[in-house]
């Protein structure tokens, strides 16, 4: 009876031996895929952080984006200065030191958006008058070359002065330069509704793009 009992017990050692080892190797076949599961979300998680860092430095360089223009007459501090691309005109001119005690406010589009390259000019007050807006005759009722009309911070009854340029023209023209900003060059007054080449003809040498 004593060898029967022991091989019972070596096959039983056996048997354990053997659901030892496959459970190990059950363990171990699983670590693996749990690790690649975790490399996969850190790979995700990365590449969303990027685009994120991605969309931040595109909103940067957006929002830094700069204009220079140049600010004369009277400002406290005339002068080249560099602001963002949404800013006014009235930011120009607080950047400027704000209006001299001489400064005709009533002659300047504060709430202009300005544009790269731009000048800003904010007249004297002598040069305005109650009645007619300006001492200095309008343009088209003689005068010299110091005399044109300055098409970019013109109103509405000024720009009518000028030949052939009616009530809807002269409203055509404030609205291209509210829509487009300032005029470059006088060249662009023909992109106005309106005004042709022949039209441009009769006011080229009565006005200046300043």
């Amino acid at each position: 009876m004593y060898i029967p009992f022991k091989k019972e017990w070596i096959l039983m050692g056996l048997g354990l031996l053997i659901a030892v080892v496959l459970f190990i190797s059950f363990t171990n076949s699983e670590e693996p895929v749990e690790d690649m599961a975790t490399v996969d979300d850190w790979n995700t998680e990365v590449r969303e952080d990027e685009k994120d860092e991605m969309k931040l430095e595109g909103q940067k360089d957006e929002v830094e984006e700069k204009v220079t223009v140049d600010i004369k007459g009277e400002v406290n501090k005339p002068g080249v200065y560099e602001l963002t691309s949404s800013a006014r005109v009235i930011d120009a001119i607080e950047k400027a030191g704000g209006l001299n005690e001489s400064a005709e406010a009533r002659a300047v589009n504060q709430a202009e958006r300005l544009v790269d390259e731009m000048v800003v000019y904010v007249p004297h007050e002598s040069d305005y008058d109650e009645a007619t807006g300006w001492d200095e005759p309008p343009a088209g009722d003689g005068g010299g070359a110091g005399d044109k009309l300055r098409i970019n911070s013109a109103e509405q009854t000024e720009l009518e002065t000028l030949p052939g340029i009616g009530p809807q023209k002269a409203q055509a023209i404030l609205e291209f330069r509210e829509e487009h900003g300032p005029f470059e060059k006088v060249e662009e007054l023909e992109e106005v509704n309106g005004i042709g080449p022949a039209s441009l003809e009769q006011i080229s040498e009565l006005i200046e793009i300043r």
